[in-house]
This record gives C-alpha cells, sequence and structure tokens, in this order.
C-alpha cells in the first residue's frame, strides 16, 4: 500500500510496518516482542517521541481487519504507463513507452518515499520518477503520432504538448495538461544542484500554491499529480 508494508531485511526477520502522517515508522508492539532480543534492542534504539499517530492503513489492515484501496507509488505509476500507452497504441499504432524500468532498489525508494526531513530526498526521488514516465518515452514514437516535419530539438515533454494540440487542444490547455511533467522536471533539475533549490515553482506547476509542509507530503504530491497528469494525457487523446 501507499504507506503501509512489510520491513524485509536480508539478515533480520521480516515485520509489518506503516508510516504515519508525520512521517515516522509505526510498528505494533506484540509484533517487535516476537522479535529476538538483538532485533529489539535494534528497533528500540530507533523509538522517539509519539507524534502524528498510528498509520492509518496499518491499523485499518491489521486491527480492524479492513484494508484499505491504497494503491502503492509502483502500481499507480505502472497502471498510469500502461493505459497511456494503450490509448496511444490505438490511436497511432505505436508504443509510447519503451520496457525500462527503475532496478529493483530504485522501486524500493519510490515506493518508500521520504524518511527523513530533507527535501533533498524528494529530489532524488523525482529524478528516478523522471526516468522512469519521461525518459522512458519514445521520442520517435512522440514525432510518428505528429507526422510530418517535426522540430528535432522537441523532447518528450514539448512533443507530447504538440500531439495534446493535434487533437484539438490549445495551446494553454496543453501546456496546462502537460505542467506536472514540467514541474517534475524541475525537481529532477533540481537534485543536481548545490544548495536548497526553488522548489515554489515546481510544485505550482503540480497544483498547489505553496510547497507541502513536509517532504512525504510533497512525495505525495508529486506522485499523484504526474499520475492524474498521464491519465488526463490519455482521455485527452481518447475524446
Amino acid at each position: 500500500m501507499r504507506n503501509w508494508g512489510i520491513a524485509s531485511p536480508p539478515t533480520r526477520e521480516s515485520i509489518d510496518i506503516g508510516i504515519n502522517s508525520q512521517g515516522l515508522v509505526n510498528a505494533f508492539a506484540p509484533d517487535l516482542a516476537d522479535l529476538n532480543v538483538a532485533e529489539q534492542a535494534y528497533w528500540a534504539s530507533f523509538s522517539s517521541l509519539p507524534s502524528g499517530g498510528v498509520c492509518e492503513e496499518l491499523f485499518e489492515t491489521r486491527i480492524q481487519n479492513n484494508p484499505p484501496d491504497s494503491p502503492g507509488v509502483n502500481e499507480l505509476i505502472q497502471n498510469a504507463r500502461s493505459q497511456l500507452n494503450t490509448v496511444f497504441q490505438q490511436k497511432f499504432s505505436v508504443d509510447i513507452f519503451t520496457d525500462g524500468e527503475p532496478s529493483d532498489q530504485d522501486q524500493s525508494k519510490l515506493s518508500i518515499g521520504p524518511i527523513n526531513s530533507q527535501y533533498s530526498e524528494v529530489l532524488e526521488l523525482a529524478k528516478i520518477l523522471y526516468g522512469w514516465v519521461i525518459e522512458t518515452m519514445s521520442i520517435v514514437s512522440l514525432r510518428s503520432a505528429l507526422g510530418g516535419t517535426v522540430d528535432k530539438n522537441l523532447r518528450q515533454i514539448k512533443l507530447l504538448e504538440k500531439v495534446l494540440m493535434a487533437k484539438g487542444l490549445d495551446i494553454d490547455q496543453a501546456r496546462l495538461t502537460t505542467a506536472p511533467l514540467v514541474g517534475l522536471n524541475e525537481l529532477r533539475i533540481g537534485s543536481a544542484h548545490i544548495g536548497n533549490p526553488a522548489l515554489e515553482s515546481a510544485f505550482q506547476m503540480m497544483g498547489t500554491s505553496a510547497i507541502p509542509q513536509t517532504p512525504r507530503e510533497s512525495w505525495n504530491l508529486c506522485v499523484d499529480s504526474v499520475t492524474v497528469c498521464l491519465n488526463s494525457i490519455a482521455s485527452a487523446l481518447q475524446a
């Protein structure tokens, strides 16, 4: 799920964990009590003052036996890519995406999300997500969908914008639809710079007027806006 899963390090026993509203890792005391003494001491070394309550997904799944519908990050992105690719195949007879995927380690990072208070983590995750969503888009397929002569300097996001305009959207609508991808690109660029990059404009592209209060909220906004963006592009092309 988005905030609940299983921690399964190769040298330790697995245990159910959740991430609460304040970004703290939660685990149930009875589960920890089943671990050996060394493992209990390891978990205890990370204990902190309670803040943000118990992870809702963990509580609903384990205590209430009522798992919420909360797809994980990887599932959301995979489904959105698949939907857009299907529509592109139907409309233009080509695949928009290649088969490239993040490494298992990077997919785990995307799934877990930020686990500290540093926005630099969001930027690094955005870099991975950009590689999966944007860099796997075939420029050849996008140019094929446009037909005729296409500026060879245009990259994926601009080409998508042109495809949407060719399907009837005006330039403002096309740019608004692809804005979250532009924001993702700004975050990705920020990961390569030393210091604190300006994040406000990137998150404005994703539909908020201010930078979210925590890195985890920022990451959730990033994932949700990119997912909605891909689904919106698919809907616009299908109309």
